[in-house]
């Protein structure tokens, strides 16, 4: 609530950590909805070198830090691995060779979750409104509608049917979810790589996840 008094924003995301916790731990009981579950990130865990975590995937990627050290980016596995996987065929393969060649244990996050919160509608609404006026701007704008499918008519279950069908357009308000997936920019729903090692990896991540 003091956000948006501040702020008086038209709508919140945020992004949670499963490996911490998910929406249902307060943000839903707020009026935050789920409209996207980002699949487990596979990393690996160097176990010749004090358990050095080392990224497949990801921003400023440094493949030859021997150190361990970052340098302002992530370190990487190394190109001789790399170049390695890169002929496997199976993810069963890409781990003997990550462990047998190099010493490195692929490890699993739990994935990301992104909420959002229209402000219009919510609890919150009549904060954002106060503020916006005593900064002489519109009110939060309202969600948008879409035409109802067939399926979606009413009539169909309660037997009413409209004066004039051909006439009326019936209408619903768009769902959260709706909204974020037309949204623009658009934003990833998984993680990519040009490595058929890795994409292995990150294929059986993701469909460790939908069997959840």
């Amino acid at each position: 609530a003091a956000f948006v008094k501040d702020v008086a924003p038209d709508d919140i995301m945020t992004c949670i950590d499963r490996d911490w916790g998910t929406g249902f731990d307060n943000w839903y009981s707020i009026g935050f909805e789920n409209v996207d579950v980002m699949p487990p990130v596979c990393m690996v865990v160097d176990i010749e070198r004090e358990g050095v975590r080392r990224y497949l995937v990801g921003a400023n990627l440094h493949q030859d830090l021997e150190d361990g050290s970052t340098k302002g980016g992530r370190v990487g596995i190394g190109t001789e691995a790399l170049s390695a996987i890169s002929t496997c065929t199976t993810a069963t393969q890409v781990k003997d060779v990550l462990y047998t060649q190099y010493k490195m244990v692929p490890v699993y996050d739990a994935g990301v979750e992104r909420l959002a919160l229209l402000i219009s509608g919510s609890k919150l609404a009549k904060h954002a409104v106060k503020k916006r006026e005593s900064l002489k701007l519109p009110p939060p704008p309202v969600v948008p509608f879409v035409d109802m499918e067939e399926d979606e008519d009413e009539s169909k279950e309660t037997g009413v049917v409209p004066l004039s069908p051909s006439t009326i357009r019936r209408q619903r308000q768009m769902t959260i979810k709706e909204i974020w997936s037309t949204s623009i920019p658009q934003y990833v729903q998984g993680y990519y790589s040009d490595n058929e090692g890795v994409t292995l990896l990150l294929e059986e991540a993701a469909a460790n996840l939908l069997e959840e």
